[in-house]
């Protein structure tokens, strides 16, 4: 058969390593590579797209993948297909930490796509760019990257792309501190996003939104940032986001030594706790049980101490034993400080109760004797 070269590299692989990896739908794809009546474009874009897929989870039947779709496309002249090819490269290689070699992989589906003027596929090219860039800190380069995507896709309706390359960019001003350029770049993008219903993307936008106002100290306009990136995400019944954008809302108000509204925040949030991992429920506790010590209320922060200090206890593997040990000591100090700190205060307002009781007392023998002293004058 044409293709039992590729069952057979399957096939040596470890099939519980593999197996567990492939989604049903790539399943599919793989066997619809021994159809007959597909053609070789038709074979090289699922090739393409299973090497795409897998780049994360297995980057050895990746790169399998994409160079023997380079293979066919060179057979057939097929530019775009080997196009593709060199992107799922790069994007291999980036993952295993090999950035000149993914920067070259980049470069050559760049030079091709040009060729053909593809123009959202140019752009895509450039935003991975941009993407690798950043990651090694070359924000100049990166910046160029994405803007050289957006403006490959200027006079064309490809609302998406753009709006990820523009987001691609605002983080990449985060990450450099030019926290007002950020701004202007998310407005830009929510302007257009608001403007073609993209409701999914405009909640994300409005939630980074209101993080770099915060920075700013726009106060105002980062809650109302939150709050509309909080009501989109209910409008879509996103309960995932919901509780992620209930937690931001926390914090924010905690920042602002509104202790009262963040525990609010900070429930709402754990009752959507099915949708939340574990450390995200444990990262919620830990700021709700320190807006109560803000609060001075010492018992409902020594339960969720209690509870967190539990957690640490049974979560955790062996493998983790030290980590489990430093957060389990963590916790344990905070429980024991509270105690300490209610002792101190128990101490302290019995102090004073009996300070203030002598003082009465000797008011009063002082108010008998001056009376005692008056009846006898008068006498």
């Amino acid at each position: 058969m044409q293709y039992f070269f590729i069952i057979l590299f399957l096939v040596l692989l470890p099939s519980n390593i593999l197996f567990a990896q492939l989604s049903q739908n790539t399943d599919n794809l793989f066997l619809s590579l021994e159809d007959p009546e597909i053609t070789n474009i038709q074979r090289i874009n699922i090739l393409n797209e299973l090497a795409f897929v897998l780049r994360h989870s297995n980057q050895d039947t990746s790169r399998f993948f994409a160079n023997k779709a380079i293979e066919l496309s060179q057979n057939i002249d097929y530019k775009e297909g080997k196009a593709t090819s060199y992107v799922s490269l790069g994007l291999i290689e980036n993952k295993e930490g090999n950035t000149e070699a993914a920067i070259t992989f980049l470069n050559e589906a760049l030079k091709i796509r040009k060729e053909l003027g593809l123009s959202p596929q140019i752009a895509s090219v450039y935003n991975n760019l941009g993407l690798l860039y950043t990651k090694m800190q070359e924000f100049e380069i990166a910046e160029d990257s994405y803007k050289n995507a957006l403006n490959a896709i200027r006079d064309n309706n490809y609302t998406k792309v753009a709006s990820i390359c523009r987001n691609n960019l605002g983080q990449l001003y985060i990450m450099s501190e030019r926290y007002f350029d950020a701004i202007q770049t998310l407005e830009e993008d929510i302007k257009i996003l608001s403007e073609v219903n993209n409701e999914i993307l405009l909640g994300r936008r409005y939630s980074t939104l209101g993080s770099v106002l915060e920075l700013v100290y726009d106060d105002v306009s980062a809650e109302k940032s939150f709050i509309k990136a909080l009501n989109i995400y209910k409008k879509l019944n996103d309960s995932t986001s919901v509780a992620g954008e209930l937690f931001l809302l926390g914090n924010f108000y905690f920042n602002q030594k509104k202790y009262i509204k963040s525990t609010n925040y900070y429930n709402n949030a754990l009752h959507y706790n099915k949708f939340l991992d574990i450390e995200e429920i444990i990262d919620i506790k830990n700021k709700k049980a320190a807006a109560h010590l803000e609060l001075n209320q010492i018992i409902e922060a020594k339960k969720l101490y209690n509870e967190l200090y539990h957690f640490y206890d049974t979560l955790y593997s062996k493998n983790e034993k030290t980590t489990t040990f430093s957060k389990s000591l963590d916790t344990e100090y905070r429980i024991n400080s509270i105690e300490a700190n209610s002792k101190d205060l128990l101490k302290s307002i019995t102090h004073n109760y009996l300070y203030w009781l002598a003082l009465l007392i000797l008011a009063l023998i002082q108010l008998i004797t001056v009376l005692y002293f008056k009846r006898k004058m008068l006498n």
